[in-house]
C-alpha cells in the first residue's frame, strides 16, 4: 500500500499503488454492505396472545395466625 511512498519511480508513475486501490475498494464494499443491511426494515414476528387465567387464591388450612413477638423481660437494678 505504501509502495508509492517508499519507491519513488518518477513523476510519471501514479500517486497511489495497487495496495491503496485494493484497500479503497474493500472499504467501499464494506461501507456499501453496512448501508444495505442497515437500510432494510427489521423482521417482525407476530407472537400469539398469551392466555391469562384468573383463579381465586386457595385457602390454606392449618396455617397459624401471626403472633406477637416474645417480649424480653427487662429488669432494672
Amino acid at each position: 500500500m505504501f509502495e508509492s511512498v517508499i519507491e519513488q519511480r518518477g513523476l510519471r508513475s501514479g500517486r497511489f499503488g495497487t495496495g491503496a486501490w485494493v484497500s479503497i475498494g474493500v472499504h467501499a464494499g464494506l461501507l456499501g454492505l453496512v448501508v444495505f443491511i442497515s437500510g432494510r426494515p427489521p423482521e417482525t414476528v407476530e407472537l400469539p396472545d398469551p392466555v391469562v387465567v384468573f383463579r381465586q387464591p386457595a385457602i390454606r388450612k392449618g396455617v397459624k395466625q401471626a403472633t406477637q413477638p416474645n417480649q424480653v423481660a427487662t429488669t432494672t437494678p
